[in-house]
């Protein structure tokens, strides 16, 4: 198992704790005796999380995790296309180049 799927893995365990919630009505029947309601999780707390457990600044490197899963999970075209958004949006990042680089067999 490499550095990077270790990482992953521990990422992925973090992520998939739950999250605590609240309900709120989604809509009233005509008699308004009954009620659909709907969980939510409250975004600023998903995005505290992201950050605790991928370090300030994720969203640099979310198409990097988005395609180190994808390689993970054996779909090297998903992969590949995730490298290339994360390189349009940070193309000094070099990791992403070496492994782009590497996925397409030397060639970007």
């Amino acid at each position: 198992m490499t550095e990077n799927s270790i990482y992953l893995t521990d990422l992925i365990t973090n992520l998939s704790k739950p999250m605590p919630y609240q309900w709120r009505v989604q809509s009233f029947n005509k008699g308004n005796t009954k009620c659909t309601c709907v969980a939510y999780i409250d975004a600023r707390q998903a995005m505290d999380t992201l950050d605790k457990y991928c370090s300030y600044g994720w969203t640099k490197k979310y198409y990097d995790i988005k395609g180190s899963i994808f390689l993970l999970m054996g779909d090297r075209p998903e992969a590949i296309a995730n490298y290339r958004k994360s390189l349009q949006l940070n193309p000094e990042n070099a990791d992403t180049q070496r492994m782009l680089e590497k996925l397409n067999g030397g060639v970007q």
